[in-house]
């Protein structure tokens, strides 16, 4: 038998536990870069991607990204940009459906420490051609997606017989649910609460993902917390529980004397006429590696259907950052070597891929230990720049058809056709000429003048004349004294062309440069050039 008690947590690490960067509707946007007429329906809204979408149903990809949601109904080559100046956090498709959530920053205390907000739903059931706001004017339950801090991370859209079911893991306040097409909403507390409670150490009702297993009838919703990981449904008392310490199956126990209950540990007001008993599951021999459930996904197919969770340490559980997965329904667990921190899953080429902080892991079955990590470089579709996905972190990744997606958080969508092979990138980037100090110069930078608080981050492009040669890029402040080494390696593609290399704006130390003119140089073998910068925090 086992009773849950409360972890010592900081709210303040779980609030930054998904690498969004949004900004208030109507602000300068991160990494957008307005496009030449004609041009916008052929990228997403911005290279800012957050989750991608493919409806198999319809062969619609959809994408969420820090300026809107973007549709490709034709496999990647047009876009559709929905609801400028919105940014979101979580996204969900099925049939004519459509439902994301909304969100931005918000500065509190520290400018430099901006705080995730909920904006409410956006929904459609035609395929997005029109969408509802649904917030907490519409149902006071929203609430707990409408505030600092109370925000869906993830939703889900379940097939629940002819009706459709609406899932969503919120930050504060535990798993919303809707089976009415969003008109009503309720609290799903899967730890047999009958009550949420939101203190900044309690992490219960903390969730971060949720995802149905639809080859189980009904369909098992699947939703990770800073807890660890439940499996359960819309209505149960309490849904089955896996942490670090093994699978836990909850039983009711009657309760006569509420005053005896109380000096064990439990509220009065967290139980009625019940409360849980956790036991153990004496067929769990292995569990999972880290209670902090960031995303969940399954590969279906064969007699069984395999869940797999990001699951991380929360610092105070034990356990550490890896891949969980089971083929047995949760009921026994392998691992994935240490260190993967998977933003999202999916499964092409008889392979998972998982979008991780330290860039795009393959692994390959059966025993999915350790994955190779990919480098992803190509030539933009529709300026012709060889280019290369530079920052390490990708946020998500989609098979679509036989076509796999990557979303990055500020480089944008990267695409291929062949397992990994070759790539082609999609984003809203400057063309050679457009935006340099001097038009015949063949280096510039854009956005130019830059913020590093308002923007992805700041591009230098350049003519790679020399691929031999090393390229080197570095910034000067006024008196010419260097400030930072941006780039100083040779990993492009070695045909030559025109590049591009992000900077985060940040100096070595990890701090902003002042407000002001700055010059950098781009050194490349013997040829050296120079460009002018204006910084503006």
């Amino acid at each position: 038998m086992r009773i849950s008690f409360m972890i010592l947590f900081i709210a303040t690490s779980l609030l930054g536990a998904a690498p969004m960067r949004f900004c208030l509707p109507g602000d300068e946007l991160p990494g957008v870069l307005p496009r030449p007429a004609g041009i916008a329906d052929k990228t997403p809204a911005s290279n800012a991607i957050g989750d991608i979408e493919f409806n198999a149903e319809t062969g619609d990809v959809w994408i969420s990204t820090g300026n809107g949601l973007s549709v490709s109904r034709d496999g990647g080559t047009n876009w559709e940009n929905k609801l400028d100046g919105y940014g979101f956090s979580a996204l969900s498709v099925l049939g004519d459906w459509v439902i994301a959530a909304a969100s931005f920053d918000t500065v509190v205390n520290d400018p430099t420490d901006p705080l995730p907000v909920g904006d409410g739903f956006f929904i459609s059931f035609d395929r997005g051609e029109t969408f509802e706001r649904l917030d907490s004017l519409t149902d006071e339950d929203l609430r707990h997606v409408c505030r600092i801090g109370q925000i869906a991370y993830d939703v889900a859209l379940v097939p629940e017989g002819p009706d459709t079911g609406i899932y969503a893991a919120c930050f504060y306040g535990g798993i919303l649910y809707s089976s009415d097409r969003g008109a009503n909403w309720e609290n799903v507390i899967p730890n047999g609460d009958d009550t949420l409670r939101y203190s900044s150490t309690d992490l219960d009702h903390r969730f971060f993902s949720i995802a149905a297993d639809t080859s189980a009838e009904p369909p098992l919703i699947w939703a990770g917390s800073a807890k660890g990981l439940f499996a359960g449904h819309a209505g149960d008392f309490a849904w089955v529980w896996h942490d670090v310490d093994g699978r836990w199956i909850p039983d009711s126990v009657p309760v006569y004397d509420t005053t005896w209950v109380d000096s064990v540990t439990f509220e009065v007001d967290s139980v009625s006429d019940f409360y849980i008993e956790w036991n153990a599951d004496p067929a769990c021999t292995s569990a999972i590696s880290g209670e902090w459930i960031i995303s969940i996904d399954f590969r279906y197919g064969g007699d069984t259907t395999g869940v797999f969770a990001s699951t991380r340490s929360t610092g105070s559980d034990g356990g550490y950052d890896a891949i969980s997965y089971s083929f047995s329904d949760g009921v026994n667990w392998s691992l994935t070597g240490d260190g993967y921190v998977a933003w999202n899953m999916g499964f092409a080429c008889d392979k998972l891929w998982a979008a991780c902080t330290h860039g795009l892991s393959r692994f390959d079955r059966p025993d999915y230990t350790e994955g190779d990590t990919i480098e992803i470089a190509g030539h933009d579709l529709l300026t012709g720049l060889q280019t290369q996905i530079l920052v390490d972190e990708v946020v998500s990744v989609t098979d679509c058809n036989g076509r796999i997606f990557v979303g990055t958080y500020s480089e944008g969508l990267a695409m291929t056709d062949n397992c990994g092979e070759t790539w082609s990138i999609i984003g809203r980037f400057a063309v050679p000429g457009e935006g340099s100090n001097d038009p015949g110069e063949s280096v510039y930078a854009y956005p130019n003048p830059f913020s590093p608080n308002r923007h992805g981050g700041c591009f230098f492009v350049f003519e790679y004349e020399n691929p031999e040669e090393n390229v080197k890029i570095e910034v000067f402040d006024y008196d010419i004294r260097k400030v930072v080494t941006v780039f100083d390696g040779s990993n492009f593609d070695k045909d030559g062309g025109w590049m591009r290399v992000q900077w985060d704006g940040t100096l070595t130390d990890g701090r902003y440069p002042a407000n002001g003119l700055y010059f950098f140089r781009i050194k490349n073998g013997d040829r050296e050039r120079w460009g002018k910068l204006m910084i503006i925090k």
